[in-house]
C-alpha cells in the first residue's frame, strides 16, 4: 500500500473498553484480605465467608435471560469472519 493511500483511508477509532465492577467484588476483597491477615482455616474469616455466600446465592437466583438465537448467530458469524482474515 502507497504512503498516500494510508493518509486517505479514515481512522478507525475503537469504543472504549469499560470494565465494571462484579457485584461480588467486596465480599471476595475483604475473604481475601482476611485470609492473608490471618490464615485460611481463621474462625475469624467465617463472617466474610458467609457474606460472601449470600452475595453469590443472591446471583443465583436472578433470572437474566439468556443469549437470544440472533445474539449467538451473529458471535458466530463475526468469528468466522476473523477466521477468514
Amino acid at each position: 500500500m502507497r504512503t498516500l493511500d494510508k493518509i486517505k483511508k479514515p481512522l478507525a477509532l475503537r469504543p472504549p473498553k469499560v470494565q465494571a465492577a462484579t457485584t461480588c467484588a467486596v465480599e471476595v476483597a475483604t475473604l481475601f484480605n482476611c485470609w492473608r491477615a490471618m490464615s485460611v482455616d481463621a474462625p475469624q474469616c467465617a463472617e466474610s465467608a458467609k457474606a460472601l455466600m449470600t452475595c453469590m446465592a443472591a446471583q443465583g437466583k436472578k433470572t437474566d435471560p439468556a443469549y437470544s438465537v440472533n445474539e449467538i448467530n451473529h458471535w458466530l458469524a463475526k468469528s468466522r469472519r476473523k477466521k477468514q482474515l
